[in-house]
C-alpha cells in the first residue's frame, strides 16, 4: 500500500490535551447559549421570498416555489 503510507507521511497526529477540550466546550456553550437564539431572531437580507403559486406557462397547471 504505497498510497497509504504516502498519506500518512503528512498527516500527523492531533493531540488533544482536556484542557484544549474544555476551552472548546465552553466556547461551544456561549455560542449555543448567547448567540443562537439572537441569530434565529434575525431575518437574512438576501433571504428570497417565498414563491407563492403560479400557473405553468405550458400546461395552465398551478405550480408551487
Amino acid at each position: 500500500m504505497k498510497t497509504k503510507s504516502f498519506v500518512s507521511s503528512f498527516l500527523s497526529y492531533q493531540r488533544t490535551s482536556a484542557d484544549e477540550i474544555q476551552q472548546g466546550s465552553k466556547a461551544l456553550a456561549d455560542v449555543l447559549e448567547i448567540d443562537l437564539p439572537m441569530l434565529k431572531k434575525m431575518k437574512p437580507k438576501d433571504a428570497a421570498p417565498l414563491a407563492g403559486p403560479s400557473a405553468c406557462d405550458r400546461c395552465g397547471r398551478v405550480v408551487y416555489g
